[in-house]
């Protein structure tokens, strides 16, 4: 038999082995007996007896977490001088139009999304290829 290390025999000491848990019972221990230096992850499988063959037998659904993935997206928005204020006032975190394009002609990326108003689509399909 392998030899086990010394905080894999003290978790596993706290666990009964055959016990069912209840989940939140279940989700408090394994926070106690995890000894990994990063934030691990749990998964949950569930038996449906759903035959997925069938159409009407099909399962999907979404899940929201309680407090997103933890990434924040950067919006920036390609606007006229006229919109540029109704831009920053919605949201935009970058808002811009000949300075924000010379940015994009660098390379200078720094956002996740970008929006652009009907007018202003011409100016940019001279940095198509680079979005």
């Amino acid at each position: 038999m392998a030899k086990r290390g010394k905080k894999f025999v003290a978790a596993k000491a706290q666990v009964e082995l055959g016990k069912k848990y209840e989940i939140a019972e279940a989700v408090t221990l394994a926070k106690a007996v995890s000894y990994a230096k990063f934030d691990g992850s749990l998964e949950v499988h569930i038996k449906t007896f759903a035959d997925p063959k069938y159409n009407d037998q099909m399962i999907r659904a979404t899940v929201v977490l309680p407090h997103g993935t933890g990434k924040k997206t950067i919006v920036a928005v390609f606007a006229s001088d006229d919109k540029i204020d109704a831009a920053k006032n919605a949201g935009a975190d970058i808002v811009g139009n000949t300075e924000l394009l010379a940015q994009i002609e660098k390379g200078d990326i720094t956002f996740d999304v970008l929006i652009t108003t009907n007018d202003m689509m011409r100016d940019l399909a001279k940095v198509a290829k680079t979005l």
